[in-house]
């Protein structure tokens, strides 16, 4: 019979099992502005569930699947998509730069299979408005427009990134004549939805002119734009329409 036997072991975690791993957000920061840095933290496992080190695992672990998705599943551009290794905590940081705004899951997979706690959920909002990458669309291919008649066009109100940036932000708008500024009749703007903003008005001129929207001096893209006013037998009511299919948060 033995009495009294202490028996010394030690045990030591066995290979990466990479489905088994646990990501998270350092810092249980998921809420970002569009051009910020987010990083994930994965902490690697073997298959029993144990911790694995970067004292037991030294080797660079690049075997994941790394996307962002709407939350309708339509897949979305990351940028600089990095592994920093192994931190003194033992996480693995991933980082990247998310440029486009909405409601997005952050997925991270090895092979087929995603890992403890992924989808992430993230909300990426839009950066400032940058006026030269604001953009007006018109659906007709004229730029000649009957005398009296309104003219309308929704300009997108767009950072950097191309992402619409909600509010009523303020345009300048100038039509000119042979280098002569001229008044605008019944201007008229409103913000048709988040990011959008219509702009109406009237020129009571027939003639050649030039169309400025700018802010802060500085143009929209695709400024300045050519039209002309023409008198014709019948004053009829024409409306230009601008078409503008907007990104919205999914």
């Amino acid at each position: 019979m033995l009495n009294n036997i202490v028996v010394f072991f030690s045990q030591i975690e066995g290979p990466i099992y990479e489905p088994g791993g646990v990501v998270s957000w350092m810092g249980e920061v998921n809420d970002f502005v569009a051009g910020s840095k987010a990083t994930v933290l994965l902490l690697p496992k073997d298959a029993f569930g144990n911790n694995v080190t970067s004292a037991s695992e030294r080797q660079n672990i690049h075997n994941f699947d790394v996307h962002a998705t709407t939350l309708n599943g339509s897949n979305i551009n990351l940028l600089d998509i990095s592994n920093k290794g192994w931190n003194e905590f033992g996480y693995v940081c991933i980082e990247f730069v998310v440029v486009t705004a909405g409601h997005l899951s952050f997925h991270i997979k090895h092979k087929n299979d995603s890992l403890i706690g992924s989808p992430l959920p993230l909300t990426v909002h839009p950066e400032a408005l940058d006026v030269a990458n604001c953009l007006a669309h018109w659906s007709t291919e004229t730029n000649s427009f009957q005398l009296f008649s309104r003219m309308e066009t929704f300009v997108s109100q767009r950072d950097k990134f191309g992402n619409l940036v909600p509010g009523l932000h303020e345009f300048d708008f100038e039509v000119m004549q042979e280098r002569l500024s001229l008044p605008l009749t019944d201007l008229q703007y409103k913000e048709v939805s988040p990011g959008i903003q219509s702009f109406s008005f009237m020129v009571v001129k027939p003639g050649n002119f030039i169309l400025i929207i700018s802010a802060f001096k500085e143009m929209i893209m695709d400024m300045p734009y050519d039209f002309s006013i023409y008198t014709g037998k019948f004053l009829t009511f024409i409306k230009s329409r601008l078409l503008f299919w907007p990104l919205t948060f999914s």
